[in-house]
């Protein structure tokens, strides 16, 4: 599959289409549009590849760090919108990156709640990970069982 091609039309300003490049999740990725925090800017995931773009000016864009984006989910209460990839979390507000975890599990990151206050998940099934993020700050608040890379 090839990029996602999306026509815009915005309250001011004049009509404009892109092309949007997907990441590296082609087979399993999912394709969506989204509202954000800021009434002039929209998010955009291809198959894993995220994007936020003005749109009242195409050129004024940014794209998540991370090419293996897994989950999006908006935070109202704070308007930010949150990223979940294999392995950590980021957030955004608009078009401006708030702050981004650490790794937070080997694989498989999946999200059992994003509120105003608190973001927790688990890992991959067999490995009994847990974590619990500051939803304002990024901050790890728990993550179990603490995963030690060994140097070989």
């Amino acid at each position: 599959r090839d990029g996602l091609l999306l026509g815009v039309k915005p309250n001011d300003g004049e009509q404009w289409s892109g092309t949007f490049a997907p990441g590296a999740l082609r087979a399993n990725g999912g394709r969506c549009v989204f509202a954000t925090a800021d009434a002039d800017a929209l998010g955009i995931l291809v198959d894993g590849a995220s994007y936020l773009v003005s749109t009242a000016d195409p050129r004024t864009w940014a794209m998540v760090d991370e090419d293996e984006v897994v989950h999006v989910r908006p935070i109202v209460e704070r308007s930010m919108i949150l990223y979940g990839t294999r392995t950590y979390l980021v957030a955004y507000s608009g078009l401006k990156k708030l702050w981004q975890t650490e790794r937070l599990v080997i694989d498989e990151l999946t999200l059992t709640d994003a509120g105003p206050d608190t973001i927790s998940g688990t890992g991959a099934p067999d490995t009994n990970e847990t974590f619990e993020v500051d939803t304002e700050t990024g901050i790890v608040r728990s993550k179990k069982p603490l995963w030690i890379p060994v140097d070989k």
